[in-house]
Formats: structure tokens, C-alpha cells, sequence
């Protein structure tokens, strides 16, 4: 396997002026600090070394500065709000799309939920001399204020030859309900604890879930119906919450 050309890798994202702010010093830091036998493990990377991956490369820019706009927020603060300087700059093959997810879901609650008055949170909330736990957005819709939090799910890869499992109907929707309880319920709940924290400090009178997964096998097998009949049980387990939105690989939304 070549070893990457940093430069190389630099002048190609410098075409586009976000993209840039956001990954120049995550190419940067991966250049000098990722084995080569690892180098296809990472999306980004993949995408800049591969010409005919070149085409993803303007759309990503569009819709993060459709996000940033809608944030109105200047290209620096954009990318150090979502941690894109800082969170990236570490050997979790995964982060990257953990990072983007809540640019890319300011899209989905502005176009596809029509929010307003959309806002990003700080990461906590000062109260006298503690920091309690916050949300990651607060925005408006039908005249009500709403505090909103977005989860990742992810899901290993699957071998559809090689795993029975995967022939079963059931199967995707009994993972993808799993895991999204799994989610909810990590670190013993602290999405409540979050999304109470921004109701009670930004004086929201609703709350909102979104989750967001991105892996081909689930996306592709699952039929539509099953997102809803999910998101049903979800919403009757955990009635505290006023709307649950799942965002599939794709970007197929599912609202209840």
C-alpha cells in the first residue's frame, strides 16, 4: 500500500473552503499518526484517495454550510462547536461520523420537521459554580419551544452469506430496537437528565430524540413499517418523550 501524500490530500479538500476548515487538521493528524494497513478503515481518507470517490466531496460542503447558515454560525465556530478540530483527532475509526451527525440532523429538523430558531447548545449548563449536563439543540416548531438531543447507533458489519440470522424478517428490527434502547439507557439515562436540564433552563415545554444510524445492512432490510412499529414501543416505554426522528444511512427520516 502507498503511503499518502499529505499535500496531495491538503490541496484536494483546500478546493472546498468549509470542508477545509473542518478536515485540514484531521488530515494532517492522520498523515502523520495512522498505519498504513489501517488507512481503508477511515471514510474520509478513502474518499480523498479514491478520484471516482471525488463527487461526495461537493455535496458534503453544500449541506454543512446549509447547516452552518441555518446555525448562523461563521466557518470557525461551526467547526469547533461540532468538534470537528478537536473530537476527530483520535484513532476511533468511527468518530467521523459521530461528529457529523448533528450537523447533518440540523438539516433534517430545519427541512424535513421544519423547527426553527434552530440553536446548538454548549456541552453543559453553569449553574453558580457546577456544570450540569445540556442538550444539543433547542429549536421552535407549532409556536413551542423544544429541547432536543441527538444518539448515534452504530451497527457491525454483517456478513448476510455467513449470518443466518440475517434471513430472518425479525431480525434487523429486534436489532435496531435493541440498540436503540441500549442507547437511551446509557450512562444510566443521561439523555433524560439532559433533556430535562434544557427544558427547565431554556424554558422548553417539549422533548425530542433523534436517532441516527448509518449501516448499510439494517438500511437496506428493514421495512418502513417496522421503523414505525419501533419507534411506537419506543415512544410507549419512554413517554417523557414528545417526538422520537430516526435518520437511516440513506437519510430516510421516520417520525412518531
Amino acid at each position: 500500500m502507498d503511503m499518502l501524500n499529505k499535500e496531495k490530500l491538503l490541496n484536494i479538500i483546500s478546493k472546498y473552503p468549509l470542508l477545509n476548515q473542518c478536515f485540514s487538521k484531521y488530515i494532517i493528524w492522520f498523515c502523520d499518526s495512522v498505519k498504513e494497513d489501517d488507512y481503508d478503515e477511515y471514510d474520509l481518507i478513502t474518499v480523498l484517495k479514491n478520484t471516482n470517490e471525488h463527487f461526495r466531496l461537493p455535496s458534503l460542503e453544500k449541506g454543512l454550510n446549509q447547516s452552518r447558515n441555518i446555525l448562523k454560525m461563521n466557518e470557525k465556530k461551526f467547526c469547533n462547536t461540532f468538534g470537528f478540530t478537536k473530537d476527530l483527532l483520535t484513532n476511533e475509526r468511527e468518530k467521523i461520523h459521530d461528529v457529523l451527525a448533528e450537523p447533518q440532523f440540523v438539516l433534517t429538523l430545519n427541512k424535513k420537521i421544519h423547527f426553527r430558531d434552530i440553536e446548538k447548545l454548549p456541552r453543559s449548563i453553569q449553574i453558580n459554580k457546577n456544570k450540569i449536563p445540556n442538550s444539543d439543540f433547542i429549536a421552535t416548531l407549532n409556536k413551542k419551544k423544544w429541547a432536543i438531543e441527538i444518539k448515534t447507533i452504530r451497527f457491525g458489519k454483517v456478513n448476510t452469506s455467513q449470518n443466518n440470522h440475517s434471513r430472518e424478517a425479525s431480525w434487523f428490527y429486534n436489532m435496531f430496537l435493541n440498540n436503540a434502547i441500549n442507547k437511551i439507557k446509557e450512562h444510566k439515562g443521561r439523555l433524560f437528565t439532559q433533556l430535562d436540564n434544557a427544558c427547565k433552563h431554556y424554558n422548553c415545554e417539549k422533548r425530542m430524540l433523534g436517532l441516527y444510524y448509518r449501516r448499510l445492512a439494517p438500511s437496506t432490510f428493514m421495512p418502513r413499517n417496522r421503523y414505525y412499529d419501533a419507534i411506537g414501543i419506543l415512544r410507549k416505554k419512554y413517554p417523557i418523550l414528545d417526538y422520537i426522528c430516526v435518520k437511516t444511512y440513506f437519510g430516510d427520516i421516520y417520525i412518531k
